[in-house]
């Protein structure tokens, strides 16, 4: 495995070749936007369709020196380390120059075939093979180059380069992905990788999600005896660490470093991040760094991703934006899906890079069409993603996790035959688990006592394949039967798939799109997918777009990640409705945050209750940085609240601040309205940042429009009374006083406390106004002439001393009810003084 890392990540490097000297530019032309197969709607867009527009221009003499590449590599990789900044400048010029000459002479090569190609077409005997031989060995001739090119460029953005350079670098790499692979498509076979090494070791990955290429490669790429047993001990490890129940970790991590020790990457990519999360070996950055950066050394996709975390969170000294991500984009470009995620995020919203909607589309869309290709239920991954936040403000509303004790409620009430119970749980283990024999169990159970729901699931478990029941589609089309003659939806919906493949029955669309419909009209959400795919489709049904995004929408909105995924196809490529990068770009979010990483939620979670706040952080950190909203207002929760827990992680106070401010902008950015309440107490506050009592009150005033949140009201309203920040304005500040008393009833005491002590100012600013005119000012209130201001039909703001009576017979209540207290006090202390005296006894 670790061998074939090399020459993917010199083949990758045609693509900064490409961008460098425009490429794009002499292949645009014939690039256009295409709209997927229409006999397969879940077919992925064509990438030419939200390839960005090269930015870079090819110069006209870019093809005078076809023959340098070799000189100029070497020269640079004698010098480097002893030239200046200036000097080293210079070399990476140099090194774009060369760049230059080896892609027009690589394009003037295949412009040369093509015209051989067709003035052969008339010819009768051509030898196919023959020329299959010379494109063999004119691609194994610029793979050699490339590698060459690879260590000089490996070693050039592990040096110092400025901002400008890492980031254009960056941006090289992956503008050019798509157009590169329509060169040569045989060269990238096998470049994209998902293997089970994108996480952690200790989170739950299923066996069956390992990628066959992976297997391919290590198949192909003979290996030395001591080699091949690290592989051996390595894939020991996993087996480990991948089942259900019962994770030996301990005896893994022992293998991984045995593995290791020999040279295996995966086994220290997973080494490395189980130093980074500290959950089953010591937290230590500079430990996993060590590992990463001998992965990157052979182009390992995790481990550029790695030290694109390591850098991009601060975790290590001297950490670089730059430099991670120029690791961001190495790893994205070779198919990583947790560093496509952080890119398209990073481009969606304008994260360290210049935003481009048609980038982050590219980007999510490939995660997307990934999981979407994983799922094993409607919903994807049943993940529970729960605000630290609000689990504080509102403990017994946020808590939705599955209580043990509650499973082990149902499950008695499941063994004394209670059906729904039975059902409820065969659910529990379907959706959330996916221990399809558990769920196997109770679906039986409750079917026997008549339950149509378990039927027909029991159903669609003979209908899929997993490791526990045996496909069986006349089995499954008799439960799907038994169900569907109860009116059952989810049965319905089974035997339209039975008759819409063929599965035990002749195919027939017609028979299909009936029983698709009589389960849509009840709700049930793959029948309501179904119908979409068939409009689209015109199968068994003329052609409709608009019903097709109609049944589309109903799917999504009932939470099937297919639905999400194919609205998102129709939005990018124009069918059906008007194009919307945007919309798609959302959509194909929705269903990327569905896959197996996210159940680091759940692991997160369970360690933050455990106490294990350093590890539960970690692993919000790193979903934060894959663009998920909830985990970083989570870790910008833990940085704010318990920051003397966090000190082996970001030591200095201000660090921690200035994180925290990081990750709440962030979480605020993608629609969390709390999240800008605190950007504005952190600028107001000056943590983290310059005091800025004007930014505060825009993020305040944000807030307030946006979600009508009273807490940042009051705080407006302080702001206005105070005048910092903004114009002192009494009757405005009353105002968002009164507007945070109506919005949210916690607020009333807080504001008529406010007001109590507004109008006592007030009283005493007349009062002093009247006997000390000469040397006290009046309080402005507004930039209005009249003392009493209009701002609604709900909110008087009339505070004139005539109307106030009122206030001073309050005031006046408060000052008796003060001195009888004072009064009631010391009689009560005098009284137990005079018990407290022994009693004097005669003298007789």
């Amino acid at each position: 495995m670790y061998q074939c890392y090399s020459t993917k990540h010199f083949v990758f490097t045609l693509f900064i070749v490409c961008n460098v000297i425009g490429y794009i530019k002499l292949a645009s032309a014939n690039e256009k936007s295409k709209r997927p197969d229409d006999t397969d709607i879940i077919e992925p867009i064509s990438p030419e369709a939200v390839a960005p527009e090269a930015q870079i221009h090819l110069h006209a003499d870019d093809a005078a020196h076809p023959h340098q590449h070799d000189d100029k590599s070497t020269a640079q990789e004698k010098t480097s380390e002893t030239k200046s900044e200036k000097d080293e400048d210079e070399n990476i010029d140099d090194l774009n120059d060369s760049l230059h000459d080896l892609i027009i002479e690589y394009r003037i090569k295949e412009q040369e075939k093509k015209n051989a190609k067709k003035s052969q077409e008339n010819e009768e005997n051509v030898d196919a093979e023959e020329d299959d031989d010379d494109d063999d060995d004119d691609d194994a001739n610029l793979q050699r180059v490339l590698k060459q090119i690879g260590v000089s460029l490996h070693k050039k953005y592990h040096q110092k380069q400025t901002t400008d350079q890492s980031t254009k670098l960056s941006a090289m790499i992956q503008d050019l992905y798509q157009t590169i692979k329509t060169t040569r498509p045989h060269l990238f076979t096998k470049a994209t990788r998902n293997d089970d090494r994108e996480l952690p070791a200790d989170t739950n990955l299923n066996e069956e999600t390992k990628d066959v290429d992976e297997t391919d490669e290590e198949e192909n790429i003979p290996l030395t005896p001591e080699m091949d047993r690290a592989n051996n001990i390595y894939h020991q490890a996993m087996k480990l660490i991948n089942v259900t129940v019962n994770r030996q970790y301990e005896a893994a991590y022992k293998l991984f470093k045995e593995a290791a020790d020999i040279g295996h990457i995966g086994a220290k990519e997973e080494l490395a991040f189980a130093h980074l999360i500290g959950v089953h070996l010591p937290m230590n950055f500079n430990q996993a760094k060590l590992y990463f950066d001998q992965g990157a050394e052979l182009g390992s996709p995790p481990s550029h991703f790695g030290l694109y975390f390591l850098n991009s969170a601060g975790l290590i000294p001297n950490a670089s934006i730059p430099k991670a991500l120029v690791h961001l984009s190495f790893a994205a470009v070779d198919g990583y899906n947790p560093a496509q995620m952080a890119l398209g995020y990073r481009y969606w919203r304008t994260v360290s890079l210049a935003h481009s909607c048609e980038s982050a589309l590219m980007f999510y869309k490939q995660v997307a069409t990934y999981v979407s290709s994983k799922m094993t239920s409607a919903t994807g991954q049943l993940i529970q993603r729960i605000r630290l936040y609000d689990e504080e403000e509102h403990p017994t509303q946020n808590n939705i996790m599955v209580d043990e004790d509650l499973v082990q409620y149902y499950q008695l009430l499941a063994d004394r035959g209670d059906a729904q119970a039975q059902y409820g749980l065969g659910q529990l283990y379907y959706l959330r688990d996916t221990a399809f024999d558990k769920a196997l169990y109770y679906f039986r159970l409750a079917a026997e006592n008549g339950n149509s729901n378990a039927m027909a699931y029991l159903g669609k478990l003979y209908a899929e394949k997993n490791e526990y029941v045996k496909q069986n589609n006349f089995t499954a089309l008799q439960f799907f039967q038994r169900s569907a003659e109860k009116g059952n939806p989810i049965g319905q919906s089974g035997i339209g798939m039975a008759f819409y493949h063929g599965a035990g029955v002749d195919q027939s669309y017609e028979k299909a799109f009936k029983y698709f419909q009589l389960s849509a009209d009840q709700g049930y959400v793959e029948g309501q997918l179904m119908l979409g795919i068939m409009y689209y489709k015109g199968e068994g049904v003329k052609r409709d777009y608009k019903m097709a995004i109609k049944c589309f929408q109903a799917a999504s909105q009932s939470g099937h990640a297919l639905g999400y995924y194919n609205l998102g196809q129709m939005h990018a490529t124009g069918t059906g409705v008007l194009r919307s990068c945007t919309t798609a770009t959302e959509l194909f979010k929705n269903v990327a945050e569905r896959g197996k990483w996210s159940s680091m939620f759940i692991e997160a979670y369970n360690l933050y209750r455990q106490g294990h706040i350093e590890q539960a952080f970690m692993k919000y950190l790193y979903l934060a940085e894959l663009g998920y909203e909830v985990a970083q207002s989570n870790a910008a929760y833990l940085l704010d609240q318990m920051p003397n827990q966090l000190t082996n992680i970001y030591s200095s106070q201000e660090e921690q601040y200035r994180r925290a401010l990081t990750y709440w902008n962030r979480a605020a950015t993608q629609g969390f309205h709390t999240a800008r309440v605190k950007l504005g107490d952190y600028f107001y506050y000056g943590y983290g940042t310059e005091q800025n009592y004007e930014a505060a009150a825009i993020h305040y005033k944000s807030a307030t429009e946006q979600s009508q949140n009273s807490q940042a009201m009051f705080n407006l309203a302080y702001m206005h009374e105070k005048g910092l920040g903004l114009k002192r304005d009494i009757h405005l500040a009353k105002r968002f006083y009164d507007m945070a008393a109506e919005t949210s009833a916690d607020a009333y005491l807080p504001v008529s406390i406010v007001l109590f002590k507004l109008h006592l100012e007030l009283l005493w600013e007349k009062f002093s106004a009247l006997f000390f005119s000469s040397s006290t000012e009046p309080i402005p209130t507004s930039s209005t002439t009249p003392s009493t201001v209009d701002v609604g039909d709900n909110h008087s703001t009339s505070i004139e001393l005539d109307s106030s009576w009122d206030l001073y017979l309050m005031a006046a209540l408060l000052g008796l009810i003060g001195a009888l207290y004072t009064i009631r006090r010391q009689r009560a202390i005098l009284h137990q003084q005079q018990q407290q005296q022994p009693a004097q006894v005669p003298v007789q």
